[in-house]
């Protein structure tokens, strides 16, 4: 009877021994997880304090140095003969395409200043985005 009064007593001991271990052991991974979790929270809020300050930097230079006009202006353009028959390639089926040079304007075309200052700032926004997201591992 003492025989069986040990093994139980044995069986409860490592019995009580694996579930003390358990628990230290999801105490620890839970310690772990909460210092993971601060830690990604500060990078997040760093990599944001980066992209904030990149912006108002950029803010602050387009203040400083307005957009001068940009126009599209007319061109000198020389045209070259076009080759004989006989030493151009065999015709093909190729879409017609009007005569003469149709990007040529004879007067100073629009301002594209607003729209080049727009795809700027846009690419600015965008690069800055990309580079929180590779702050943050």
């Amino acid at each position: 009877m003492n025989a069986l009064y040990a093994g139980l007593a044995f069986v409860l001991l490592l019995c009580g021994a694996f579930w003390a271990g358990d628990r230290y052991e999801a105490s620890r991974t839970q310690v772990s997880q909460e210092k993971g979790l601060v830690k990604d929270t500060q990078e997040v809020s760093g990599a944001k304090d980066v992209k904030a300050a990149e912006t108002q930097n950029l803010t602050q230079y387009v203040a400083a140095n307005p957009i001068a006009p940009v126009r599209v202006c007319r061109t000198v353009v020389q045209t070259i003969a076009p080759a004989s028959p006989a030493a151009s390639a065999p015709a093909a089926d190729v879409q017609p395409v009007p005569s003469g040079n149709t990007g040529l304007r004879p007067d100073v075309g629009p301002d594209l200043s607003g729209l080049l200052n727009l795809l700027a700032l846009r690419a600015d926004a965008v690069a800055a985005d990309l580079r929180e997201q590779q702050a943050v591992p």
